[in-house]
């Protein structure tokens, strides 16, 4: 419950930031890239990633990434049970 919890209100705290700013959500994130990219010079992984999602419509990379987000929660859940 609380990563669901969790991931609402934080999408509930900046999704209304990006429409009363007047940007789309794909020109936020265009906004952005410049800062994330000197951020993650020096973790090549997150850059990779980064990079392979460039162009993905900004709900399709928050539906993906709450699926993975949930997907290892179970998996912890999973093994905690199994042990």
């Amino acid at each position: 419950m609380a990563y669901l919890i969790g991931t609402a209100i934080s999408e509930a705290a900046y999704l209304p930031q990006i429409a009363r700013g007047g940007e789309a959500g794909q020109e936020w994130v265009a906004d952005l890239r410049p800062a994330f990219d000197e951020a993650a010079r020096e973790h090549p992984r997150l850059r990779g990633e980064s990079s392979g999602r460039q162009g993905t419509h900004l709900r399709q990379v928050r539906d993906d990434d709450f699926a993975y987000g949930l997907a290892c929660v179970l998996d912890g859940l999973a093994a905690r049970l199994d042990a």
